[in-house]
């Protein structure tokens, strides 16, 4: 469990990640690995399961994009992370489709991407995205703190969102792209 901010600003994308890790009856208060990095120029961070950051981070080959837009995301980052969960027996199904344990933000440029569960991808219109516990607070804070610079809204939202959820802990990490 844990919050990722995505903000689209001025055409730079930020975004933020707490350090959480546990579940519901263990809890911890920083991760050894963030939960966000940098990969051939694209941001990618995870909300939910950590195995599957490290799977993405470590195992999983990406192309550099030339148009990152919704038709990369799919062929190029979605389906090679379904193919390569597939392959190494990480995901479950549910329904007759393969179920990620897990939501990734993707972002490149003055762009970002979600992939969720079911692998279908979500783009902002506003330049917004909250993934993982506690999002709905996080868009409150970030919709609230709009006239603060970037990295400062993001940190200050992450901080407002662990005062209101135990699975939302400091440190918080934010990178930028470009």
């Amino acid at each position: 469990m844990t919050c990722i901010i995505g903000l689209e600003q001025d055409g730079v994308v930020y975004v933020g990640a707490d350090s959480f890790i546990g579940d519901d009856e263990t809890r911890s208060e920083q991760a050894t690995n963030p939960k966000i990095f940098q990969k051939n120029g694209m941001l990618i961070a995870c909300s939910g399961c950590l195995r599957a950051i490290q799977i993405v981070e470590h195992l999983l080959k990406l192309d550099n994009p030339k148009k990152f837009d919704e038709q990369y995301i799919i062929e190029n980052i979605a389906e090679k992370i379904r193919l390569k969960f597939k392959d190494i027996d990480y995901v479950g199904t549910q329904e007759n489709y393969q179920k990620l344990p897990t939501s990734f933000l993707i972002a490149y440029k003055d762009k970002m991407f979600t992939i969720e569960g079911n692998y279908a991808l979500t783009r902002a219109k506003d330049g917004i995205l909250c993934l993982g516990t506690g999002s709905e607070f996080a868009y409150g804070a970030m919709k609230a703190l709009k006239n603060l610079k970037p990295e400062k809204r993001i940190k200050k939202s992450l901080k407002i969102t662990s005062y209101y959820s135990n699975y939302v802990v400091a440190p918080f990490v934010i990178l930028k792209t470009r």
